[in-house]
């Protein structure tokens, strides 16, 4: 059986580490260079308006959407009132049946700490899905107001990467 720290660190190579470098490519602002001679204050001003623009035509405002992960607490964990639930169930059927209610408890116990186990890993499962979905809603957003903000500047004589 693997111990709590290699759990713990490959929890946090195979789903923190990987979230940490989407974010990263996500947030990364475009480079804007004036091919026409344009002043900063020019620059200024053009930025800001292909923002907007960019920000109307696609709906997303990268200045409020923050980031696609939100840290969401796990729930209380119910495991140590499903194990005694389940290792006094136990008892009381192993007392019936085979007159050894301390058997029935640990096997009771066990099947239900067996179950806990496999719902919190579902759990898990389904929160890690609902995570990827918003990383990816999240770019996919970014890209195309990354797209019309790169289309207003280019229009206005900038070269944009």
């Amino acid at each position: 059986m693997q111990s709590n720290r290699m759990i713990k660190k490959r929890w946090l190579i195979t789903l923190v580490l990987p979230m940490c470098l989407v974010l990263t490519k996500a947030q990364a602002e475009l480079v804007i260079y004036p091919t026409n001679g344009q002043s900063e204050a020019q620059q200024s001003k053009d930025e800001y308006e292909c923002y907007d623009w960019a920000k109307m035509k696609t709906g997303f405002d990268p200045a409020q959407s923050g980031s696609p992960v939100t840290a969401q607490s796990a729930p209380p964990s119910k495991t140590g009132r499903r194990v005694l639930g389940g290792a006094l169930a136990g008892a009381a059927i192993g007392e019936i049946v085979d007159d050894d209610a301390g058997k029935g408890a640990a096997i009771g116990a066990t099947t239900a700490g067996l179950f806990g186990a496999v719902k919190r890993r579902q759990g898990q499962a389904q929160q890690q899905q609902a995570q990827n979905q918003s990383i990816q809603a999240y770019e996919s957003e970014r890209t195309l107001y990354n797209n019309y903000r790169s289309a207003c500047l280019e229009g206005r004589g900038y070269s944009v990467k």
